[in-house]
């Protein structure tokens, strides 16, 4: 059995003070944070039963709300004679491998191929594409640029905004830029130029787990629609919130919530907004898409299933088996495997134990499709059965699920995989 290690939120809950490494905080404002106000009871209730979902408070949840930035919709205008226009990239440092970023320690930091933002000039509203590149109107000769990295399925909030120091750079033409967190200022001359790069550029770990979150989404985005029928959700995301070492999804507002890095004697994690985690996380949005929550009646197993399904979303569109790679410490290698041998049913009190033979067969599954087809159309396959099972099956974690997959691949391959399915699926109990 490859599995070493539990999540740390699937076993144990440990509030980590943090202090933070912001500057500019008016030591004057007592003003409580909204991370300081809402219940921790959920997130502990979550980490006890080994699942990442949490069910908040109607209060709690409306004060997460509260603080998204409210962003106009897309505005497309035909351009006027006396208007001119600003074009370029958004860019933004991101790590698209599976490490974490612990402060002190420099990872390759890579250009998001795929972001998206929002983009305001002149109180006109415009978004980059998710390749990153933007076009926008302008009245003015000079101004300001304002990037907010949203887009229109994705919400970044970020907590009390202002009290981050900026990071302010000039370029060749000494005009200034400034990085705020997720938000980037930049003025803009069209006497001088009329393309201007937006360059999310900041290395800090709460600029990188920030940036993080979009490209991994969007990705994950492209890939599910590369194999079934889908709308991507609305979702509201949390970077560098918590005190709590995790990352959790709440199914009734789609708002997935990150930890900040923790360091101390006691634990040292880092912000949870990286690569497999918040693939899992947004995964339990996409199984919600097609599910519902609370689960339909006949769906058993529902955390168990959520669990297994968020895992092997995040396995497939990263092409790993690896969960979690290095989140307990610096060399602590995958915090759960599901190239694994478990056997259904598995008797364990966390729900992301119990849903491993789920995963762990659908993995199976692909390394056997992989054999015979070869890497990419093999993976393709799988990936195909994988989406559109979930999509169609209300029944949940346990054997019957295996019928409803081999359905969908006589709908889609007119059977030709039913005796590769029993087989991976019958070595996990399923």
């Amino acid at each position: 059995m490859k599995l070493k290690r539990f999540w740390l939120i699937s076993s144990i809950l440990i509030i980590i003070p943090i202090v933070y490494a912001l500057s500019a905080i008016n030591s004057s404002d007592s003003h409580e944070l909204i991370s300081e106000q809402i219940s921790l009871e959920p997130f502990k209730k979550a980490q006890q039963h080994g699942t990442s979902i949490i069910e908040l408070s109607d209060k709690d949840r409306k004060k997460l709300l509260s603080i998204a930035p409210k962003m106009p919709l897309a505005e497309i205008k035909e351009k006027k004679p006396n208007q001119k226009s600003i074009y370029g990239e958004v860019k933004a440092k991101v790590i698209s491998g599976l490490d974490p970023y612990f402060e002190g320690k420099k990872p390759e930091l890579k250009t998001a191929p795929l972001v998206e933002s929002t983009i305001v000039t002149d109180s006109m509203t415009s978004y980059s594409d998710n390749h990153g590149k933007y076009f926008s109107l302008v009245n003015k000769n000079r101004g300001k640029v304002i990037t907010y990295y949203s887009s229109p399925t994705i919400t970044m909030v970020f907590e009390n905004l202002s009290s981050f120091a900026p990071e302010c750079k000039r370029d060749e033409l000494k005009l200034v830029s400034c990085q705020y967190g997720d938000k980037l200022e930049y003025d803009y001359n069209i006497n001088m130029k009329n393309n201007y790069d937006l360059y999310f550029s900041s290395e800090t770990p709460n600029g990188v787990s920030t940036a993080n979150i979009p490209h991994h989404i969007i990705e994950m985005q492209e890939w599910v629609k590369k194999y079934t029928k889908w709308e991507p959700f609305h979702s509201f995301a949390y970077p560098n919130f918590l005190q709590i070492c995790g990352a959790f999804f709440d199914p009734y507002a789609n708002l997935i919530v990150f930890s900040r890095e923790a360091k101390g004697t006691i634990w040292h994690c880092p912000s949870s907004s990286y690569s497999t985690m918040i693939r899992h996380e947004y995964g339990h949005g996409i199984l919600h898409s097609f599910l519902g929550w609370p689960a339909p009646p006949q769906t058993k197993n529902p955390y168990d299933y959520h669990e297994a399904i968020a895992d092997t979303l995040s396995a497939f569109s990263l092409n790993t088996s690896c969960m979690g790679l290095n989140f307990l410490s610096p060399n602590a290698g995958c915090t759960r495997d599901i190239e694994d041998d478990y056997v259904y049913p598995v008797n364990s009190t966390q729900a992301h134990i119990r849903g491993m033979p789920l995963s762990g067969a659908f993995w199976d599954l692909r390394k056997e499709l992989i054999k015979i087809y070869g890497e990419e159309k093999g993976s393709d396959i799988a990936s195909t059965l994988l989406l559109n099972s979930i999509k169609f099956s209300k029944t949940g974690l346990q054997p019957e699920f295996t019928k409803d997959l081999i359905s969908v691949d006589k709908r889609t391959y007119n059977g030709r995989h039913e005796e590769i399915i029993k087989t991976a699926f019958g070595r996990h109990g399923l």
